[in-house]
């Protein structure tokens, strides 16, 4: 089971999402991106729901599941927990990038995908706690990959094409292994940048 509550639920929420993009709406909204932030507000809890509901389906039934999401959600602890508790191997894909990186990404999401899947709120609220999880990510994942994404936009164009690179794989048994000196640099050191008010390491 492929479950994401944006591009693979409230994109293909046809009557209702969509419903909100109509020629008409774009006709009288300030702009197209607001409109698409509107629609995004409107229905996020509704791609939610629906998301969370296949989740506890595919769980029940014992399906291998592949989960977009930024995983920074209160419920994750219990989440782990219950994943652990009924054999499931957990594989996790921790993705990290500069602020601008990903406010970059948004705003290039929204103009040339014509897709709005967070606020500028929200992607700074789950930046600022992403850091804070990684215990518990490292204490549950049988398997992890950092990956380092940077903005690689050409000149001229305010396309994202950022360049995402495997920088290290930890696993339980056999510990941090890292594939690219440079991009683990980079991850780490925004890892200690947003962790500097406690004082911590990425080692620690």
């Amino acid at each position: 089971a492929y479950v994401d509550p944006d591009p693979r639920t409230l994109r293909l929420m046809i009557n209702t999402y969509y419903q909100s993009l109509t020629a008409y709406k774009a006709s009288i909204a300030p702009s197209f991106q607001s409109l698409l932030q509107e629609a995004y507000t409107k229905w996020r809890g509704a791609s939610n729901y629906i998301a969370n509901t296949l989740l506890c389906e595919a769980y029940a039934r014992n399906f291998n599941i592949a989960h977009g999401t930024t995983m920074t959600g209160a419920g994750v602890p219990n989440l782990f927990k219950n994943l652990k508790e009924k054999g499931y191997a957990i594989h996790l894909l921790l993705c990290y990038a500069s602020d601008a990186t990903r406010m970059h990404a948004l705003t290039s999401r929204a103009t040339h995908q014509a897709f709005v899947q967070n606020s500028p709120e929200d992607a700074i609220t789950k930046g600022k706690v992403f850091h804070t999880i990684f215990p518990l990510y490292f204490k549950n994942a049988d398997r992890i990959n950092l990956y380092w994404t940077d903005d690689a936009t050409p000149d001229g164009t305010n396309e994202f094409k950022g360049l995402s690179v495997c920088a290290a794989t930890y696993e339980q048994t056999t510990g941090l292994v890292v594939h690219d000196q440079e991009a683990f640099n980079k991850f780490v050191a925004k890892y200690d940048e947003d962790r500097n008010g406690n004082g911590l390491s990425f080692n620690e």
